[in-house]
């Protein structure tokens, strides 16, 4: 077969993704909605009734990507702790993170429900819930609390929304962001700190007034102008 190698000048167009902010009403209806869901179980142990506020919130309080917590087995999870065992994520990281007092009253509260098992989320058949299976649910969650969806939302916006909060409560209590940013990115499991910054342009434009962050290095950053202005 003849080889083809593209010039210096072929490029990958790449569609970039508009990650959906939720207003605090929002958020709060799509919690109050996966709260209140009911599963079709066949009288089968493990409801999805019981996994689903959990398995969300670990994706929310603590900024997981939609397809880590299947891989959650019971022994990473360190309940008198609260420390987190993250295995083999994006690009085969691997990081431990730290829930907060009320995120790890909810998993021991969950954990006593679902009894002996090998995956911290396990059906019935004693494999874990896919994130197929989250996908599916997802769309029922978002009709259900009246947020029109077309293609997005999308599960992943809640570990979205989990960075771009963070940032704006250190900002609102005076924290140095900058600083801030670096543990932000290692929680995360980022392998760059650019991955971190740009939850900054996915906030409000009088954020980019205030001074908490340092506009220059960012500029320097992404090789584009993202100073604020001085009015």
């Amino acid at each position: 077969y003849e080889d083809y190698i593209p010039d210096d000048g072929y490029t990958v167009k790449r569609i970039t993704y508009n990650p959906y902010l939720f207003t605090d009403v929002e958020l709060s209806g799509l919690f109050n909605a996966i709260d209140s869901i009911q599963g079709a179980t066949c009288g089968k142990r493990y409801l999805p009734e019981i996994v689903l506020p959990v398995y969300s919130r670990l994706i929310y309080c603590c900024g997981l990507r939609p397809q880590e917590p299947p891989a959650i087995r019971t022994e990473d999870i360190d309940l008198k702790t609260g420390d987190l065992y993250i295995r083999q994520s994006k690009r085969h990281k691997d990081r431990h993170i730290i829930m907060s007092d009320d995120m790890m009253k909810l998993c021991k509260k969950y954990d006593a429900l679902a009894g002996k098992r090998e995956w911290f989320f396990q059906k019935w058949d004693g494999n874990p819930y896919e994130t197929s299976w989250y996908n599916n649910v997802w769309r029922r969650i978002i009709k259900t609390c009246g947020i029109q969806w077309k293609g997005n939302p999308r599960p992943y916006d809640l570990r979205h929304a989990f960075a771009s909060r963070n940032i704006l409560k250190w900002i609102n209590s005076g924290k140095d962001v900058m600083e801030l940013l670096t543990y932000l990115s290692a929680y995360m499991g980022h392998s760059e700190l650019t991955s971190t910054l740009y939850y900054v342009h996915l906030l409000p434009d009088n954020l980019r007034k205030a001074k908490g962050i340092d506009w220059d290095i960012l500029s320097k950053i992404y090789g584009e102008e993202v100073a604020c202005d001085e009015d």
